[in-house]
């Protein structure tokens, strides 16, 4: 069985950590899961955003980066959280906003036997082993007027969905934050927080079944790119580390549309600057910690990384 070599290594003039090398690895054999379960049921996903830009440019994870990123089209994405439960073995774990305690406007898929807590939303309840983000990709309306009013009603339910989940992970409120909390605890109440989560999705999923070409991953971030259908409809294999995973066989002209110059090669943090990482042991052994003592442990772990 194919697995990344542990040691530190330089690439493209960035050291990789031992350390970072074990997140990796955890990461690569959540996505040979997910391509398991996806070719065994025929369903299509791809490498997308800075996974798609290192498989491209580096054939495999960029070396400053710390997540793996794949994307899937809303009805292949709700054909996989329909199964996910019953394909996906312990100790792996496919979370969304619907059968975890956390807002995500995505899918992740989870090693319960690792830690990956985001330190500014540190949720107690919440699953937080090292995961993979599947992004789900929706159609936008062609009219722009119809696309600033889904724009700004997406932007408005989320803010008010994944405020009540992160309000009890900030150490004060302000009198502002109390007032609003204290609405949207009647709100959910009477409406519930599912189902409006899943009128949030309604809205984001509106305009799939028109003729438009252009597309975005609505329900995380309606931002001003866009992704063109003929970009990734067809999809062949890419090198991915010791991986072959499936990417938009227009990969490049899709990079170009969603960063520009690709490649010229910009040395950055990591995605998840506040994120700690064990890869040895599991995040329940952090449940009873505070949030200052996460990072005291997280501090003293990555500074031996080098």
């Amino acid at each position: 069985m194919k697995r990344l070599n542990p040691k530190s290594e330089t690439r493209s003039g960035y050291k990789i950590s031992a350390e970072m090398k074990k997140v990796w690895q955890v990461e690569l054999d959540i996505l040979a899961e997910l391509d398991r379960v996806c070719r065994k049921n025929n369903l299509k996903y791809m490498l997308f955003d800075g996974s798609l830009l290192g498989a491209i440019r580096h054939k495999g994870i960029i070396p400053w980066d710390d997540d793996i990123d794949v994307m899937m089209m809303r009805e292949d994405y709700e054909k996989f959280r329909k199964i996910a439960n019953k394909e996906l073995k312990k100790p792996y774990f496919f979370q969304t906003s619907l059968n975890d305690d956390l807002f995500r406007g995505l899918g992740q898929i989870r090693n319960s036997e690792t830690t990956a807590i985001m330190l500014s939303e540190f949720n107690r309840k919440a699953n937080q082993g090292i995961f993979i983000d599947i992004f789900i990709v929706d159609k936008l309306p062609k009219s722009k007027l119809k696309r600033k009013i889904q724009k700004r009603r997406c932007t408005f339910m989320k803010s008010l969905l994944r405020f009540q989940k992160v309000y009890e992970c900030h150490e004060t409120h302000s009198v502002k934050q109390k007032i609003i909390r204290g609405l949207l605890n009647v709100f959910y109440g009477i409406v519930g927080y599912k189902r409006f989560f899943r009128h949030y999705e309604k809205v984001c999923m509106k305009y799939n079944n028109t003729d438009s070409d252009e597309y975005n991953i609505v329900e995380y971030a309606y931002d001003d790119r866009i992704i063109h259908g003929e970009q990734f409809m067809e999809t062949i294999d890419y090198d991915f580390e010791y991986m072959k995973v499936p990417g938009p066989k227009m990969g490049e002209d899709f990079l170009t549309d969603y960063f520009g110059n690709w490649k010229k090669f910009v040395v950055g943090n990591d995605d998840h600057g506040n994120m700690f990482f064990d890869a040895e042991k599991p995040y329940t052994e952090y449940l009873e910690m505070s949030v200052d003592e996460i990072r005291k442990i997280g501090e003293k772990k990555w500074l031996k990384k080098n």
